[in-house]
């Protein structure tokens, strides 16, 4: 869905005036100093666009791949990748994503690994942790939430 423009935009607007989209309020708390690269492993159209919407916003850089496969192709290159962060479902057609993250593991990667998913039980969450996820929350979610997160995961790189 494209950004409209209004003439409150326009009149608000000037050179250097910074991301299309974020509110002035908004763009005071942007930290373009920390840009990361983000990886979002997410089957769902919908999902996945708010993610990269959500999260460009605060000056990311977001990877989006629909399967396992495709992100563990991303991620062993050429040429290979190191994301600062992968955000991930568990629920994905082909390999799911206790599978994706096992093995990102077994490529040695300590990237920080959330996984972002309907599946709420207390099982689930263990077994995503099992699997080695460094956080874990479910959809629906806060997208605030999920910054926040992010965000914490980011200040320990």
């Amino acid at each position: 869905m494209p950004v409209r423009e209004t003439p409150q935009a326009r009149r608000s607007w000037h050179p250097g005036a910074g991301v299309i989209g974020i509110s002035p309020r908004e763009e005071k708390n942007v930290n373009y100093a920390v840009m990361a690269l983000i990886l979002a492993i997410e089957d769902e159209e919908n999902i996945a666009r708010l993610l990269r919407l959500r999260l460009e916003r605060k000056g990311h850089q977001v990877v989006v791949k629909e399967n396992g496969p495709e992100a563990l192709a991303f991620l062993q290159g050429p040429p290979p990748q190191a994301p600062d962060l992968i955000i991930c479902d568990v629920m994905m057609p082909g390999m799911d994503g206790y599978e994706v993250c096992r093995r990102v593991r077994a490529l040695g990667l300590k990237t920080p690994f959330l996984f972002l998913t309907a599946k709420g039980q207390s099982e689930d969450k263990v077994r995503g942790m099992q699997s080695g996820a460094d956080d874990y929350l479910t959809k629906p979610f806060d997208p605030h939430e999920l910054e926040a997160k992010v965000e914490a995961h980011l200040r320990r790189r």
